[in-house]
């Protein structure tokens, strides 16, 4: 009644998870064995990153439980990342980088700044996409570097940057390969930093978190 249309894709996928989606508690030793077989099928056939789409439920997983305040500063990346599409009218960065940027952000900052401050992370965000060209980050929550998958994963950190693994995937390079979309992106960051946005009541500049752009230990949470 209403002739509304909507356009979405179809996107088959291989269930590869239905030997342990239903497991209780999580335990990521529960995964090994699909990781290796992941990481074997991806390098003999050089697809690397192209199953993604059959581990949905455990990027959902990753996100789901996470504090309220940081689905709200996921929400302001996303909507900056949009101001900067319909501005700049280039390729830029896949979306979801930007928000597994934000999630590294608030991970360290949480510890360091118990009285979080939406602008401090925020322009952290976008420092570290200034320094796009030292990112290297990736995390331990469903695969690590003690199992069948070790040598592998110490290869995929030492590729060129930007580097963000996939947390549900480490074939995945959620960052890709386009360094001028990365450029782009940068300088607008840049722009906004300099800019009044950061600026309190009283003209002090509100400043960043000390995050660096390459994780130097494992974070759980």
């Amino acid at each position: 009644e209403r002739q509304h249309e909507l356009e979405f894709d179809v996107q088959p996928a291989y269930d590869a998870l239905y030997e342990v989606r239903h497991f209780k508690p999580f335990d990521s030793s529960n995964y090994n064995k699909v990781y290796a077989q992941l990481t074997h099928e991806c390098t003999t056939l050089e697809k690397e990153g192209e199953f993604s789409i059959c581990f949905t439920d455990l990027h959902q997983s990753f996100l789901r439980y996470r504090a309220p305040k940081l689905w709200n500063l996921i929400r302001l990346v996303k909507h900056w990342y949009q101001l900067c599409k319909e501005k700049l009218r280039g390729p830029l960065p896949p979306q979801y980088a930007l928000e597994l940027l934000t999630v590294y952000v608030w991970e360290y900052g949480i510890h360091e700044n118990p009285g979080l401050h939406t602008a401090q992370c925020f322009r952290t965000v976008l420092e570290l996409v200034t320094k796009y060209k030292r990112l290297r980050i990736y995390w331990t929550w469903c695969y690590d570097f003690q199992h069948e998958i070790s040598d592998y994963l110490q290869g995929q950190i030492k590729k060129a940057r930007p580097l963000i693994l996939d947390p549900a995937d480490p074939t995945r390079n959620v960052a890709g390969s386009d360094l001028q979309a990365w450029d782009l992106l940068a300088k607008e960051a840049q722009i906004w930093i300099d800019s009044t946005f950061f600026t309190n009541h009283d003209m002090s500049i509100v400043e960043a978190w000390e995050v660096m752009p390459e994780r130097q230990e494992c974070v759980f949470l």
